[in-house]
């Protein structure tokens, strides 16, 4: 009985697209060369993270242990998304 009862839960558990999830990297700067760190990150995220799944945004972190560093952050996606991405040839030598 306890199965006939949970198995509608376990067939719409197989509809998920999956769940959302987030792609964040810690950069540590030079402190020398912020300005060419920021105007590098602005022109790869206008060229290649504009919108949708690989959007991104950049976070410059004000206090503790990790202050002073920026977090690059893309998504809301899934893994499928990720698996459709573009993310070698020239995006990654821009990244670089």
């Amino acid at each position: 009985m306890l199965i006939l009862l949970l198995a509608p839960f376990a067939l719409c558990a197989q509809e998920s697209m999956g769940y959302p999830m987030f792609t964040n990297i810690m950069l540590t700067p030079n402190m020398a060369e912020i300005a060419e760190l920021e105007a590098g990150l602005k022109e790869h995220n206008q060229k290649y993270h504009q919108d949708g799944a690989a959007g991104a945004r950049v976070y410059w972190v004000m206090n503790g242990v990790n202050s002073d560093n920026y977090v690059w952050t893309m998504g809301p996606h899934t893994w499928a998304t990720m698996d459709e991405m573009e993310m070698g040839g020239d995006h990654f030598d821009h990244w670089n």
